[in-house]
C-alpha cells in the first residue's frame, strides 16, 4: 500500500517495463479497487542476447561443444 498524491492510500505493484519512459498508472481491479501499476527496469544490465546465450548455455548443461555454441549463436543473433 503506499499514498500517491490525489488519489489517496492505493495499491502499488511493480509492472517489469523495458521502456524507460514508461509511467505509472492508475488501474482499476474489479473486486478490489485501484491498484496503481509502477513500472520498473529489471537490475540484470545483460542485454537480450546476453541473457539468451546463457540461457541456451545453462539449458545444455554449461559445457557445450563449438558445434551446439555456433548453434546457440545463431538462434540468439536476432535478439
Amino acid at each position: 500500500m503506499g499514498y500517491v498524491p490525489g488519489r489517496g492510500t492505493v495499491l502499488v505493484q511493480p509492472v517489469p517495463a523495458d521502456d524507460p519512459h514508461a509511467v505509472a498508472r492508475t488501474v482499476i481491479v474489479p473486486d478490489f479497487g485501484e491498484v496503481y501499476a509502477v513500472p520498473v527496469r529489471s537490475k540484470d544490465t545483460r542485454t537480450a542476447r546476453e541473457r539468451c546465450l546463457d540461457e541456451e548455455v545453462a539449458n545444455e548443461g554449461g559445457s557445450i561443444s563449438p558445434l551446439a555454441r555456433g548453434a546457440i549463436d545463431l538462434k540468439c543473433s536476432q535478439r
